[in-house]
Parts: structure tokens; sequence; C-alpha cells
């Protein structure tokens, strides 16, 4: 807990987040290419790579795992170049993505666990708990992604810009 708690919050990196940004709650309009964030009800202040966190999180589920690690390379290197295009981003917090993503687990896991009846149809449910209490106690990263590499793409931006 401490992890957490003894993070910076400083303006560079702590604010109101949206809290649930994941493709679900964006709107993309093909033609402009324009991203329009909604379903504003779990906003609350907190740091901004939780936002982050929250999208890899969201798309990691729908993959199996033989390819879950290649696409979430993949699609973080977009993201986060994109990311860097409209808002600076310290590459220290991209490294510390796993911890966000285990908070996410953990959160999820406890209300799935809460919320749901054993054998549920929801799919994402059946792609995301089997095994997962273990995954969690046993510390198995959320996906295992070259994060300091990540943090590279991140630092070259800022270099440039």
């Amino acid at each position: 807990m401490s992890l957490v708690k003894d993070l910076p919050r400083g303006p560079d990196s702590y604010g109101l987040i949206h809290a649930d940004l994941h493709t679900a709650n964006l709107c993309v309009d093909t033609t402009s290419g324009l991203v329009t964030p909604f379903d504003f009800d779990d906003c609350c202040y907190g740091w901004y790579v939780m936002d982050i966190a929250m999208s890899l999180f969201d798309v990691v589920v729908l993959y199996g795992e033989a390819c879950k690690r290649g696409f979430a390379q993949e699609f973080m290197g977009a993201y986060l170049s994109g990311y860097v295009e409209e808002r600076w981003l310290d590459p220290l917090w991209v490294k510390r993505l796993p911890l966000f993503l285990k908070l996410l687990e953990i959160g999820v896991y406890i209300l799935v666990e809460r919320s749901y009846e054993l054998g549920t149809n929801d799919s994402w449910v059946q792609r995301f708990m089997p095994g997962r209490r273990e995954r969690i106690v046993d510390d198995v990263p959320f996906v295992d992604l070259p994060f300091a590499e990540l943090a590279e793409i991140v630092a070259d931006a800022g270099r440039r810009n």
C-alpha cells in the first residue's frame, strides 16, 4: 500500500482522471480522428497514469495468452506515442505501469468476485477470472512488457519537443 501512497502528486502526475478509460467509453470519429471519452461517473482524483493503465488493462483481457504480449506491446507503443503528442509524461510513470495494472487487476477481481455468480456467461468475466486469484497471490504481472523500453518512447518524444 505504501508503494502507492508515497507516489508524488504533483500537477504533472496527479489530478482529475476519467478512471474508467477503455474502448467501451470512447467514441472515435473515423473521418476526423477525434476521440471523445464519455461515461464520467467514475471520475476521481488520481495519477494520470491510471487512465493509461486502464486502457491497456481493458484491451489485454480481450487477447489470449498466445498473442497478448505482442498485441499489448504494439498497442502501448502506439498509445504512448499519441499520448505524448498531446501531454507531457515523465518516463518514470511508464515504468510504474505494472503497479497500476496490478491495482486494477486486484480491484476488478474483487468486484467480479462479489458481483457475479459462478459460471456467468459474461465473456469478459470468463476471460478474466480463470486463475486470476492465483496470479494475484503469486504476483504474476498482468502483462509482461518491456516497460523500460516503452518509457524510452516517451523520453524520446520529450527530447524532440
